[in-house]
């Protein structure tokens, strides 16, 4: 199975759905200690890209400026669509799934959508669930009032839409505000359980929410709770380089 690290989408369908537990609670754990903590800053290392003091003419002999400007005529079109996403409950346990084909979510009706998946996961009252599709990226996200309906959904690999069969991957949404890093080179043969104590008493100043290694690699991708990623990270005994984890759009 592919896994991707910088720049993709982690592969979740490699995880035992049991280990959600600790990022499930995440987020009430990071709300508590943000403030104290970290403060509610931004982060200081994001920086807005510089504009270009001039222009270069754009001619019918320059075709790749002209590719250029379709490219960032459709980025921008994409950061508005994002922009105008409408925010989920805060409290709620955040489960993205994303379609790994065949199903193109942006054209169907959140409602018709949450039914489908809400059939897949036995579950009955559309009261405690909100759903939201992402217009870019092929994914949407369901805000679950309880855990245990989170932990349901976070299971699903396939759904059933107008009588045809889909598949899925799902995973826990880290919290807002939090970051998340990536070490190389660094699993074993912990356990999740064994992994996250370790890094959490080898780094006592880091807010570590979550950890768990990427697919069948030796690398661990890391939940911050706080507004940077460190650039070291002690693990197993080891000095690992942390680099920030982002995800596809």
């Amino acid at each position: 199975m592919e896994v991707r690290v910088q720049n993709t989408d982690m592969d979740p369908s490699q995880y035992d759905p049991r280990d959600w537990t600790q990022v499930l609670r995440a987020p009430a754990n990071f709300r508590e200690t943000r403030n104290a903590t970290h403060g509610t800053n931004a982060d200081p290392s994001v920086r807005e890209t510089p504009s270009q003091s001039r222009e270069t003419p754009q001619t019918a002999t320059t075709p790749g400026l002209q590719s250029s400007s379709t490219q960032l005529r459709v980025l921008h079109t994409n950061a508005q669509k994002i922009k105008q996403l409408p925010p989920l409950p805060l409290d709620g346990f955040k489960v993205v799934f994303r379609s790994q084909g065949g199903l193109d979510l942006t054209t169907l009706q959140p409602r018709y959508l949450l039914t489908a998946l809400m059939q897949a996961a036995a579950l009955t009252d559309p009261s405690t669930l909100t759903l939201r599709i992402h217009p870019v990226n092929n994914t949407c996200t369901v805000s679950a009032v309880n855990e245990k309906n989170a932990l349901k959904l976070v299971q699903l690999q396939h759904i059933t839409y107008d009588k045809h069969e889909y598949a899925m991957t799902a995973y826990i949404a880290p919290p807002d505000g939090s970051v998340r890093g990536v070490i190389t080179n660094a699993y074993w043969k912990e356990s999740p359980q064994e992994l996250l104590a370790d890094l959490i008493s080898r780094n006592p100043h880091e807010t570590i929410l979550d950890a768990r290694r990427i697919g069948l690699t030796r690398s661990i991708v890391i939940t911050f709770g706080q507004a940077t990623v460190p650039r070291k990270i002690v693990y197993g005994g080891g000095l690992h380089l942390c680099t920030p984890y982002t995800p596809r759009v």
